[in-house]
């Protein structure tokens, strides 16, 4: 041959992908070996799955380092957490791979000609795989997006478009070499210059997007006054329930079983809410300190920390399940519950203690270990950790052995007749152990030590979400159990109300079903300003704080309508945040123990 001949040939081949090098080359492997069709497109999709898996690895762990503050904390996490992701995102990356190659076989055979101009199908179908994919990443980290600083936005943006641009590549070329197998008429691979238009337009609209997102961001958190001018203020009352249905509760109410939260209801406000579908350490961590769960720290019942990363991750999206189901039985990660020291914002009652003051805080979500702060704080759960001496139940520590007595002497009459009377002896012994009793110990410390006027004071009872866990005795039984337990607590705020200036009660379902609840608030002043039908439980703490006399930050809404509240003695930008205090693998384990035999795990 000439010279010329040789060089057409050569050209021709290339033309229809049979010289590519590289990336293409190694794809066309399988496409042109001889082997089964169904073996080919295993090992294609293999080949592909390991690749894509690793171009997502890093977009992935730049964006979960960045939920949960792994960069500001600890950024030599990026890199191990890479390759922790690398396995499952390989298997995502060869699923959607199968189901892309799917498609594309079944438009290659339905073309006329069958084949004829399929390769400009696999090229738009691995751009709209790579979009559906990101599309969805965005969606799970969409408050992220909107929070996250401009820099990292930008960075994120920056590692998603590249990581976007070499995955379609890898997928294009992947259903060009299957194409080439399975259909009929030779095909080369093109790709058309409207598709390239639409790839620079999608990188484009990233980072047009990113200045849109610094728009929709909160403003700035700004460093807390040294000193916060407050007024004289009132005492308040925070009360939380899990685990009673609005219904319930608006029954009892109207038929006289709640004779003082019934008066309370008819002098105050009585709204409905709607909650966020959220664990409920991040909702009740709400209620206490008027932030979402992205500004106080508390997004989860637990967290994972992948072996080499010194960060947990409380944000995982659609990763929860790999770290729960693999890593963690694997052993190549930790599984660990939510303390005290990873929550970053104040709640009523510490910045009630601000000043000096007394405070009083029993069994309230985030609060373990137990903060030394002036007055009394029982940490969550602390009825069982008490019962396994285990640090960090109570603070002071010098309280323990006062507690110990009374948790001793604990006797829920009303929980156990209304128990005896669905359950067999055993099962209800068990449940009155596992639920009850610890209610009727936070009672009990709470009318013990409310009689010393603490300036704040917040009560959380489980004991009915704990009970409804696994219940089988019919409902009739286990309205029986409400009443109970909401008619004790009804006696006790009858006790607890003098002295009092403001009252807040929240009433939610917990796990029985439904995000909305009921709150009451009330104030020996009065409520009689129109009434809303429904608030969002953010402004509770608002309230709560501006009858402390504490001011007004811009960090938090305005207390609600209905009542009328004190004037704040300042506006300040913010209250400051919590320093994150000395993690404690011991104190981890403890009340993992703890949630798990709540049922909460």
């Amino acid at each position: 041959m000439v010279e010329h001949d040789l060089a057409s040939v050569r050209a021709e081949l290339q033309r229809r992908g049979y010289l590519t090098h590289g990336l293409e080359r190694m794809l066309l492997q399988d496409a042109l070996r001889s082997r089964t069709g169904v073996r080919a497109l295993l090992r294609l999709a293999l080949r592909t799955a390991v690749l894509g898996g690793g171009l997502l690895a890093l977009p992935v762990a730049l964006g979960l380092a960045l939920a949960n503050g792994n960069l500001d904390r600890s950024p030599f996490d990026l890199a191990p957490l890479v390759l922790h992701l690398v396995p499952p995102l390989a298997v995502v990356a060869g699923a959607l791979f199968l189901a892309l190659a799917g498609a594309a076989l079944l438009l290659a055979r339905l073309r006329p000609g069958r084949g004829a101009g399929a390769e400009g199908a696999g090229d738009w179908l691995a751009l709209a795989g790579v979009a559906a994919l990101f599309a969805s990443l965005a969606w799970q980290g969409r408050g992220l997006l909107i929070e996250a600083p401009v820099a990292r936005l930008l960075l994120l943006a920056a590692a998603a478009t590249i990581a976007g641009a070499a995955l379609w590549r890898l997928w294009r070329s992947g259903l060009f070499a299957l194409t080439v197998r399975w259909v009929e008429t030779p095909l080369r691979q093109t790709f058309a210059p409207r598709v390239w238009l639409a790839l620079l337009v999608a990188g484009a609209a990233l980072f047009v997007a990113v200045p849109i997102l610094v728009l929709l961001r909160p403003g700035t958190t700004h460093e807390a006054p040294s000193n916060l001018p407050s007024a004289p203020g009132e005492r308040v009352l925070l009360l939380g329930v899990d685990g009673v249905l609005p219904e319930e509760l608006e029954y009892l109410l109207q038929h006289g079983d709640l004779p003082a939260l019934a008066r309370l209801r008819d002098e105050g406000v009585f709204a409905s809410y709607q909650r966020e579908d959220e664990p409920l350490a991040a909702f009740w961590t709400t209620v206490a300190t008027g932030l979402p769960s992205s500004a106080h720290g508390v997004a989860a019942l637990d967290s994972f920390r992948p072996r080499g990363v010194r960060t947990p991750l409380a944000n995982s999206g659609l990763l929860r399940w790999y770290w729960l189901h693999v890593a963690v039985p694997m052993r190549i990660a930790e599984y660990r519950p939510v303390l005290s020291n990873r929550r970053t914002a104040f709640t009523v009652w510490e910045m009630a203690a601000r000043g000096g003051a007394p405070v009083l805080a029993i069994d309230w979500w985030g609060t373990y270990p137990a903060e030394v702060l002036p007055g009394l704080v029982v940490a969550h759960g602390g009825y069982q950790l008490l019962a396994d001496s285990a640090a960090g139940a109570v603070a002071p520590e010098s309280e323990r052995e006062g507690l110990e007595a009374l948790r001793r002497q604990v006797d829920p009459v009303a929980a156990a007749k209304a128990l005896a009377a669905a359950l067999p002896a055993d099962q209800a012994r068990a449940l009155l152990a596992k639920a009850f009793l610890g209610d009727q110990f936070y009672l009990d410390v709470f009318a013990a030590r409310v009689a010393a006027e603490p300036r704040a004071t917040a009560l959380y009872l489980p004991g009915l979400d704990i009970a409804a866990d696994g219940w089988k005795a019919g409902a009739v039984p286990f309205a029986d159990v409400v009443r109970a337990q909401l008619a004790a607590l009804d006696r006790e705020v009858a006790k607890a109300l003098a002295g009092v200036g403001t009252l807040a009660v929240v009433v939610d379902p917990g796990r029985r079903g439904g995000l909305g609840g009921r709150v009451l608030l009330w104030r020996v002043s009065g409520c009689k300003e129109t009434k809303p039908a429904e608030i969002q439980v953010s402004t509770i703490a608002a309230a709560l704080l501006r009858a402390l006399g504490l001011p007004q930050s811009a960090e938090l809404a305005q207390p609600p309508a209905g009542c009328a509240w004190p004037a704040a003695p300042a506006q300040v930008p913010s209250y400051g945040r919590r320093a994150a205090g000395a993690d404690s693998s011991a104190r981890s384990d403890e009340y993992l123990k703890n949630l798990k035999s709540l049922g909460y795990l």
